[in-house]
């Protein structure tokens, strides 16, 4: 193994040799807040990646959500990807149940086309949690067509007004297998 190396094991048991020298690992991280006060999906400014065709990717991130104090918009995420991929991707969050209780909330979703259909998640808003932190892991397989990876998200409940943020810092990585 070479300086920049390391071993990632597969749910198959498998064991791939990942250089990070060789360009495999990508990442796009968020280097300002942006808003949204309404609940139609868009395109994230900064987290997109380019994927290859006939490609295989682990896809980690930590998307970063507030609404201030106001607990009605919440969020919406989800991803689009070139023609003919798929995605397994799960999400763990931090959310709020109906009596403001601080809760981790797990989604599985397999994802035969693109667009991807936006998965809803709670968003804490409070003084002590000025951001609720969701983790989205999984797999991307990319077949014949070339594209990008690209973070959509919107308000699960449009308020036209109190602005749901994603935070300066979030990010989204992909790990192309060997």
């Amino acid at each position: 193994m070479a300086e920049g190396d390391f071993l990632v094991e597969g749910a198959d048991g498998t064991v791939d040799l990942v250089s990070l020298a060789s360009g495999t690992k990508l990442l796009a991280i968020a280097d300002s807040d942006e808003s949204v006060s309404n609940d139609t999906i868009q395109d994230d400014n900064e987290l997109s990646l380019a994927v290859e065709a006939n490609s295989v990717y682990r896809v980690f991130g930590r998307l970063m959500f507030t609404t201030g104090t106001s607990t009605t918009p919440d969020a919406k995420f989800g991803f689009t990807y070139p023609s003919g991929a798929t995605a397994s991707l799960n999400r763990i969050s931090l959310v709020t149940t109906a009596t403001t209780a601080a809760e981790v909330n797990w989604g599985t979703r397999h994802q035969e086309s693109s667009p991807s259909t936006a998965l809803p998640l709670g968003v804490i808003s409070t003084g002590n949690i000025p951001v609720s932190p969701v983790i989205v892991v999984g797999v991307l397989r990319v077949g014949a067509n070339a594209g990008t990876l690209q973070l959509q998200w919107a308000q699960n409940t449009s308020t036209g007004g109190t602005p749901t943020v994603r935070k300066a810092d979030s990010w989204i990585s992909l790990l192309k297998r060997a």
